[in-house]
């Protein structure tokens, strides 16, 4: 917990928002923020979300040092594995 709260005085930010760019320093932060931009989708632009009420989604696995984002585990493992090569 106290890395975690460290990172909020870092002024690196890891995460990018596709979106519209904000930057975050943990990923959790950057999916809840996602979660901005697909009820915008839907109240502003009258697109619903491409899944079904308490569908479960594509899971995404979200590298905590440089941000790398895969849907698939094993492309996530591998990125993992040249961070600790490193």
């Amino acid at each position: 917990m106290l890395t975690r709260h460290l990172k909020c005085h870092s002024p690196a930010r890891r995460h990018v928002c596709r979106c519209c760019g904000k930057g975050f320093h943990d990923a959790f932060d950057l999916k809840r923020h996602m979660r901005t931009h697909t009820a915008h989708l839907a109240k502003v632009h009258g697109q619903p979300a491409s899944y079904a009420y308490r569908e479960r989604r594509e899971k995404l696995h979200v590298c905590e040092d440089c941000g790398f984002t895969s849907s698939r585990p094993d492309a996530y493992a591998q990125h993992r594995a040249l961070h600790r090569a490193a």
